[in-house]
């Protein structure tokens, strides 16, 4: 693992905490850290300059992009601000990493789900924020990262 990938993990965990806060009380995913974090991302890509990185990086935001055209498709269903944010988490962490990140997210907001249905805490028709999710995803994606 080089230097500048202990940066971007650095960078993306502090992005998904600082946006999670944001996803939890306010129901909104702030543009500005999102931009940092993308700038830091492009920062490293263009000082690596290693070709396969940034391939994967632009494969990697099109994870992201596939989000948003999901948010579209279910009429807001899915959030547009996850899907902003899985195109930053893809340039910082490339497709493979950042299709990891979304799985796991999406599996610890799925047994938390089930948990709240099981408890009477929640119904089909509550929505939960999913950007908190990722915060153990991206832990799980790093651990990924560094076995794989």
């Amino acid at each position: 693992m080089s230097k500048y990938d202990l940066i971007v993990w650095i960078v993306t965990l502090a992005m998904i905490v600082i946006e999670a806060i944001s996803d939890v009380k306010r129901r909104e995913i702030k543009i500005v850290y999102l931009i940092v974090a993308g700038s830091i991302g492009i920062l490293t890509l263009v000082i690596s300059g290693e070709k396969s990185r940034i391939i994967s990086s632009l494969f990697g935001i099109a994870i992201g992009l596939t989000v948003i055209v999901l948010a579209y498709l279910t009429k807001g269903g899915i959030g547009y601000g996850d899907g902003l944010l899985l195109c930053i988490s893809g340039l910082l962490l490339g497709v493979r990493n950042n299709i990891v990140l979304l799985f796991t997210g999406c599996f610890f907001s799925a047994i938390v789900s089930m948990f709240l249905l099981v408890i009477k805490k929640a119904d089909r028709k509550t929505i939960l924020p999913f950007v908190p999710f990722l915060i153990p995803a991206v832990i799980v994606s790093f651990a990924f990262e560094r076995i794989a």
